[in-house]
């Protein structure tokens, strides 16, 4: 068969007890004396740069009910209900750590919270959203692993993966890329076309990119990974991979809904002071404090994020 499936499944049931080693860009924003904060012109926690963002994007005011998927330790919505408190917030989550840690975040916060697969989730429960958030962890959701692009143009054999991918590049027009194999993002397409066809007005999704770019004025002093195939990211008992965003934007043009894409650094903005210029341009540094913040900063190009707007809204 040659292909195989990478699912985080079974390590989020019962095995995951900690983020700590996980430096996402919301867990390193939280803590109030973050250094990374000190290089944002707000320094405020990610959840707080989010909702001003969805608020100049969004006609928030036709927004009640928020489901966030995989909501890690809660920090995101507990910014979002401090900003809002308005919102009738549910949290769906796979991880009965992570669910127990979201209720201890989110306590004295009318929230509704739901331990599941999103997949197990019905149509109704999703369809009665107005906003549904998936913030940085779409590249644990499966992906089928060194398919041989071969068998997209004559298929030889095929599984139910296989046929899927098929079925799903023939009728989203997904370009067949020159090289001998590729990784496929199938849960986060999967995700992205469900949410999409029970007309979810707004989604808000980010991850990891394997087709993150830098503006040119940062051109050799932010690296970013871009191969154009979802790239493995290596982890503690788990892996994940990039996401192939175009192939998200793609599903969601074809159901009618307008799209924003782009960097977090859209929203999540750098205050690019001498010093900050100067750490960017020099690349090493023996300090730790300098490494955290270049990897932040490199996080904040190498992550995308996509809003998804339904044309009729």
């Amino acid at each position: 068969m040659g292909y195989y499936i990478n699912s985080t499944q079974a390590y989020h049931i019962n095995t995951l007890d900690s983020l700590g080693w996980e430096l996402t860009v919301s867990n390193s924003l939280y803590p109030e004396r973050s250094p990374c904060r000190t290089v944002l012109t707000k320094r405020v926690s990610y959840g707080c740069h989010l909702y001003e963002f969805l608020r100049e994007n969004l006609p928030l005011e036709q927004v009640t009910s928020v489901l966030e998927i995989g909501g890690g330790y809660g920090y995101l919505m507990h910014d979002l209900l401090k900003m809002h408190p308005a919102f009738q917030a549910t949290m769906v989550d796979i991880s009965p750590f992570l669910l127990a840690e979201q209720k201890k975040t989110l306590t004295g916060y009318p929230v509704q919270f739901h331990l599941s697969d999103i997949f197990d989730v019905s149509e109704d429960a999703l369809r009665k959203h107005d906003l549904i958030i998936l913030n940085e962890n779409v590249g644990d959701f499966p992906t089928v692993v060194d398919i041989p692009v071969a068998l997209l143009r004559e298929p030889a054999e095929t599984g139910p993966e296989l046929e899927r991918i098929l079925s799903l590049f023939k009728f989203y027009s997904f370009p067949v890329p020159e090289r001998d194999t590729l990784n496929f993002n199938l849960g986060a397409v999967d995700i992205t076309e469900r949410l999409c066809l029970e007309g979810v007005p707004f989604i808000f999704i980010s991850e990891h990119s394997c087709e993150a770019t830098v503006p040119e004025d940062y051109q050799g002093m932010i690296p970013v990974s871009a191969p154009d195939n979802p790239e493995r990211i290596i982890l503690r008992g788990h892996d994940e991979y990039t996401i192939k965003f175009s192939h998200l934007e793609s599903v969601a043009a074809h159901h009618g809904y307008r799209i924003r894409r782009g960097p977090l650094a859209d929203f999540v903005r750098l205050d690019i002071s001498d010093s900050l210029f100067w750490l960017l341009k020099r690349r090493h540094s023996t300090k730790h404090e300098h490494e955290i913040l270049r990897h932040f900063i490199e996080d904040l190009f190498q992550y995308e994020y996509l809003l998804l707007m339904r044309e009729d809204n």
